[in-house]
């Protein structure tokens, strides 16, 4: 027996010493989404105001610069209230002069988890590189938490081993976290076409319908509630606001979903006089100013971005102690 243990650490040793490498070679060197909106926000943090957060609606369709001068983008792609809030409380120190957090809520948030969704995989680089802990307290013990290889996956490990870089986003970003208008992401047509926003609305709203399960609303809730509370004690304010989508969008929205989220904003404002801004059909916004059924396009964003700042943020503000 003790024979067959050491054979088995003397082949354990080479790729023992391979993991050690790959973490020693690999860190220090991510550029990902999450490590970007890090090392961006720490660096604005003595002048940021304003906080806005939200999934990819927000992180694509708020352009910081655009809504306040003071305003950082904090959203992420399929960013849920979980997340939002545990980012809010851990910055919140971080940043003296902090006065407004705008919450976006899009159809799917009040009843949404990330960790339960396609993309769950992104609970862990919430973990690895903002320091927040998984929501489901059983992906604690993941290797991902810990270990470069198994986060990023085998895939990526080999091309690092081939020496490839990681992909460098940086320069998509400005240094309020928005967006540059450089090209459109991947998945996107470069000149998308009314026909082709209209296309994509029945997949995507049966896509997010799959996602959702209403007994995550009562935790959603309950965050919102911690949250909303912990702010008020600080004196920070906070909004709520729905971004545009399209009109095939909208048609694939359930009904009793939309009456529950209505349900818990109402309860919200009662409790805390926050208000709710519902951007959702505003005829302003046409098939023209999307990517596709539920992504505002670099113009759309600015213009929504313009209008959030000067309906929603600068009168949040006027009403706000200057920090």
């Amino acid at each position: 027996m003790l024979r067959v243990l050491i054979r088995l650490l003397l082949l354990a040793v080479p790729f023992v010493g391979f993991l050690v490498w790959f973490e020693i070679a690999r860190g220090g060197r991510d550029t990902n989404l999450y490590v970007v909106k890090r090392r961006l926000l720490e660096a604005a943090a003595p002048r940021v105001e304003v906080l806005a957060m939200g999934p990819s609606h927000a992180w694509e369709g708020i352009a910081p610069l655009l809504v306040h001068p003071g305003a950082f983008n904090l959203a992420g792609a399929s960013q849920s209230l979980y997340y939002d809030c545990a980012l809010v409380r851990h910055y919140t120190p971080e940043l003296p002069h902090l006065r407004l957090v705008v919450l976006p809520v899009s159809y799917f948030t009040p009843e949404y988890e990330l960790d339960r969704s396609p993309e769950s995989w992104r609970a862990y680089y919430y973990r690895r590189f903002h320091g927040i802990r998984n929501r489901d307290w059983r992906l604690e013990t993941h290797l991902r938490n810990w270990s470069t290889w198994f986060l990023y996956g085998s895939g990526s490990g080999l091309a690092t081993v081939r020496g490839t870089q990681p992909p460098d986003i940086r320069a998509e970003y400005d240094a309020a976290g928005g967006r540059v208008d450089l090209r459109p992401p991947a998945d996107r047509p470069l000149h998308p076409t009314p026909d082709h926003v209209r296309s994509s609305a029945s997949s995507t709203t049966s896509r997010h319908n799959s996602m959702m399960n209403p007994a995550s609303l009562a935790d959603n809730r309950s965050r919102l509630m911690s949250l909303l509370g912990f702010l008020r004690d600080r004196g920070i304010g906070a909004v709520f606001v729905t971004l545009p989508v399209s009109s095939g969008y909208r048609a694939g929205q359930r009904p009793e979903v939309m009456a529950r989220t209505a349900a818990m904003m109402g309860d919200l404002k009662r409790e805390f006089g926050v208000e709710w801004r519902d951007y959702s059909a505003d005829p302003r916004f046409s098939e023209d100013d999307f990517w596709d059924a539920d992504h505002l396009n670099f113009s759309g964003a600015a213009k929504f971005s313009t209008m959030l700042g000067a309906e929603v943020v600068v009168p949040a503000l006027a009403k706000l102690p200057v920090r």
